[in-house]
């Protein structure tokens, strides 16, 4: 667009230029109307006069074809500078596909170690548990051997049960390093008033900061004036919820919006329409492991703005504080 622009305005200047020069060169050779003119001058005249017309024809032709080939190479350039900005586009379409695949191998390879270390633990585990049925059998059949045969079966099957509490410990431990943290924040929030109705708009944000990929199976958001409102309660309750099939990566976040969430309101208190509470809850897992996680966020909105609290129609942006309380996080 901006290349065409520039080729209409040379060509204008250009033909400017030329309709200047042109009636420049007519009035060269002024005539006076009432001095006589010889039959061998007007003829004279009249071939200069051919020539001239000839001679701007030619300048006109080549002013032409000038602008053209300005106009081509314009054109020429304008190609070239959109054909390089789709690869450098191309390029960074196959950066990003490149790290997102670097990203699930590195999640597979995790996936995979911790598989195999469970296999050798089970087998590890079958083993000593085989010996020990093996050693009880001997041990039996041996009257002689049978007192110390047994003691000896109890201590191995002592030390299998401490080896099997390990393995679960390490495993506990192996998990509480590389499992996902998910805390959430509230960076927007606005308040709109409806007839008899409080709506919350905001955009929470659910941020990865632990050391493996979060997979978010379900999440839910609520508000509310009562006095009586338990937000743990709340995102207790299975129905409500939102089930969702997401990952955050390390280090990644996820946002999620709400352009309308009704508060449960409290009318016969002037003091609780001061005061809103909302809560966020997401659960999710980690690859290659079992366990759930929990984390729940309340904030609590004070309303300093009468308007607000009166429930007069509008959008406020401001007139409330927002208060949020440390995250509760639990492994379940």
């Amino acid at each position: 667009m901006h290349g065409r622009y520039w080729v209409h305005v040379i060509a204008a200047g250009l033909l400017a230029v030329s309709g200047w020069s042109l009636p420049a060169q007519e009035i060269r050779q002024p005539v006076l109307k009432d001095q006589p003119v010889p039959e061998a001058g007007q003829q004279q005249r009249a071939q200069n006069g051919q020539q001239d017309a000839a001679a701007k024809e030619q300048d006109a032709a080549g002013l032409l074809s000038a602008i053209k080939g300005i106009e081509a190479a314009l054109r020429e350039h304008i190609a070239k500078e959109d054909k390089a900005e789709s690869e450098r586009k191309e390029q960074r379409e196959i950066k990003d596909l490149k790290a997102q695949e670097d990203m699930a191998r590195w999640a597979e390879r995790m996936f995979w170690a911790t598989i195999g270390s469970l296999i050798l633990t089970a087998v590890g585990v079958g083993l000593i548990l085989w010996n020990l049925f093996y050693a009880r059998d001997m041990a039996r059949t041996s009257n002689a051997m049978a007192g110390h045969a047994e003691l000896s079966t109890i201590a191995a099957m002592d030390a299998a049960q401490a080896s099997a509490d390990a393995v679960a410990v390490a495993r506990q431990t192996l998990v509480a390093q590389q499992r996902p943290w998910i805390a959430v924040s509230l960076p927007e929030l606005r308040i709109r008033q409806i007839a008899t109705q409080t709506l919350l708009e905001y955009r929470l944000e659910y941020s990865n900061f632990g050391n493996s990929p979060a997979l978010v199976t379900s999440d839910r958001v609520g508000a509310s004036q009562k006095t009586q409102f338990n937000p743990t309660e709340e995102f207790g309750k299975e129905a409500g919820g939102r089930d969702t099939r997401l990952v955050i990566p390390h280090g990644g976040s996820l946002d999620r919006e709400s352009k309308g969430h009704s508060v449960e309101q409290w009318r016969n208190d002037f003091d609780n329409q001061r005061r809103i509470v909302l809560f966020a809850g997401v659960r999710y897992g980690m690859m290659g492991a079992t366990e759930k996680f929990e984390t729940l966020t309340v904030f609590h909105i004070f309303i300093d703005d009468n308007n607000i609290a009166n429930l007069v129609p509008g959008t406020y942006t401001a007139g409330f504080r927002v208060t949020p309380v440390v995250s509760q996080s639990r492994m379940t």
